[in-house]
């Protein structure tokens, strides 16, 4: 398993236009619609992807097509790949089997939402954090590793969030996966493989 973030700020004008001409037809005419940060993260996403595929496949050209749930593969490859973005930073993970990726710029979130998706371990994980501005980046990090556990197994957000664990004996851990998480200054993110 490989993975790789960039920060499309550091992506200039005409190189996003160039990455942004690769894309699909339909995924180019979605993204070229886009404003905000979303857009230059978005081609980020994607050129990481169709570069790490070319690279650690082999191939010469990819071409990308998503299953009936949305989730991406590579056509006619026998590699995974899984995409994020979030501000202006994209991730991407590509591995020989099923792989889920998140990255999240870290920001203020709602105690509502944590109490609708926290899991009790979960939510004595968060509370074991006593400074207020920390537990919600703790928060930001755990929802990476959820979202690239149901990414992974190709589920996606389509079930009751509580019943998704992510935390054992005290630390965030996904038993019969490989997990590889991070909490930066500015983002979290997390990578969840089969291995």
């Amino acid at each position: 398993m490989i993975f790789r973030i960039l920060d499309s700020r550091e992506v200039s004008e005409e190189q996003l236009s160039l990455w942004l001409s690769e894309m699909e037809p339909e995924k180019r005419e979605k993204t070229a619609a886009m404003v905000g940060e979303a857009k230059p993260a978005r081609v980020c996403a994607d050129h990481l992807a169709r570069t790490m595929v070319k690279v650690v496949s082999g191939a010469k050209e990819v071409r990308f097509a998503c299953d009936r749930l949305g989730k991406p593969y590579a056509v006619d490859l026998p590699l995974q790949f899984n995409l994020s973005h979030s501000g202006p930073y994209a991730l991407c993970a590509v591995s020989a089997h099923p792989v889920g990726a998140d990255i999240q710029v870290l920001r203020p979130v709602k105690d509502a939402l944590i109490r609708r998706v926290c899991s009790p371990e979960e939510l004595a994980y968060l509370c074991a954090q006593a400074d207020r501005s920390l537990q919600t980046a703790r928060f930001i990090q755990l929802w990476t590793v959820k979202e690239a556990l149901l990414k992974c197994d190709g589920t996606g957000i389509r079930r009751e969030l509580r019943t998704v664990n992510t935390v054992t004996d005290g630390n965030l851990s996904v038993p019969g996966y490989g997990l590889y998480t991070r909490l930066c200054e500015n983002y979290a993110f997390s990578v969840i493989y089969e291995e």
